[in-house]
């Protein structure tokens, strides 16, 4: 006697790990109908239903009167419009059978079913990828572009988004993986323009935590702040807050110096003093000596959290010597 065959369920046999799947093809398979376009499915499907059950009712209504005047009855007004409504509701419930019987829609519930979710799992990872994910990727490509800054950065993220070790360590190593998800879904809902200067500050805060803010790391701030819509004063005000702490400068901001003759020499020395350099330092000395005094005292650094108020100080002063020597 033979051994029964074991039959597979179709659907376990598709059965694909959510890391298998990319971005890109998750959000072109799954796209879940938003609140707008089902009002305006609804309100079509109302005013649809209205205008067919209205030809109903009226062969209804026809039908009716021709049988009042074989066998001598009659609809009252009240039966008639009882009639109507309930050909409306008929037909707005065959519509929205249709519409939800939709194949694009059975597609859907099989391509989640695949990959293990529940419709409710998907509907988040699809939100998620469209509107959070960005902000996960930016944390990762600024830790990866300073590597040095590895444990330092760890102990920030672990403090801002209360992840444990172990989930830092692989995301900063791997990068985002659509099965984890839940781990960053609810903390980059970033939405109020005040949220999204407080990621940038934090980011900020993630490329200079060693010895200030590269280029490379610059401009992918400054390409960040241009994505998330920031007009030209909140970039502005971004780039003379954390200026100072950049280690190498472009080109086009070393500029010609403006005469410093209608500034007194007592003033332009105690400008020069302030940064720690003689007069008639070199342009790289002062910028030098600029960095470095921004690295010891800038408010924002880690180190200098419990003397804001001294640094807020200390900083306005430097950046003063430093615009008034080299404007």
């Amino acid at each position: 006697m033979s051994e029964p065959v074991m039959v597979t369920h179709p659907f376990l046999l598709m059965k694909r790990n959510l890391d298998d799947i990319t971005e890109k093809e998750f959000l072109e398979k799954y796209q879940p109908i938003d609140y707008l376009e089902w009002c305006g499915i609804i309100f079509s499907m109302i005013f649809f239903s209205m205008i067919v059950a209205l030809v109903v009712f009226t062969i209804i209504i026809y039908t009716i009167n021709l049988i009042g005047i074989i066998g001598g009855f009659k609809a009252s007004g009240d039966t008639m419009i009882v009639v109507y409504w309930i050909c409306c509701i008929i037909i707005f419930f065959v519509l929205l059978y249709i519409c939800l019987d939709d194949p694009k829609n059975k597609e859907r519930k099989q391509f989640i079913s695949e990959i293990g979710l529940s419709s409710k799992q998907a509907n988040n990872l699809y939100c998620f990828l469209k509107e959070e994910s960005y902000y996960v990727k930016v944390i990762y490509k600024i830790c990866n572009l300073n590597p040095e800054a590895r444990e330092s950065q760890i102990n920030m993220i672990k403090e801002w988004y209360k992840f444990d070790d172990e989930s830092v360590v692989n995301f900063i190593d791997n990068g985002f993986k659509m099965s984890d998800y839940q781990l960053y879904d609810g903390h980059f809902v970033l939405k109020e323009i005040s949220q999204k200067k407080k990621f940038v500050d934090r980011m900020f805060q993630l490329a200079f935590v060693m010895d200030g803010i590269h280029n490379d790391e610059w401009n992918l701030l400054m390409n960040i702040m241009k994505q998330l819509n920031f007009n030209d004063n909140y970039i502005g005000y971004f780039q003379k807050r954390y200026g100072p702490l950049r280690t190498e400068f472009e080109a086009d901001e070393q500029g010609e110096k403006q005469s410093t003759k209608s500034i007194p020499v007592s003033q332009l020395k105690a400008y020069f003093a302030i940064l720690g350099l003689e007069e008639g330092a070199s342009d790289q000395e002062i910028k030098r000596a600029y960095h470095n005094l921004a690295l010891q005292h800038h408010p924002d650094l880690p180190k200098n959290a419990d003397r804001v108020e001294e640094c807020e100080t200390m900083m306005a002063r430097i950046n003063e010597a430093y615009e008034k020597i080299r404007n």
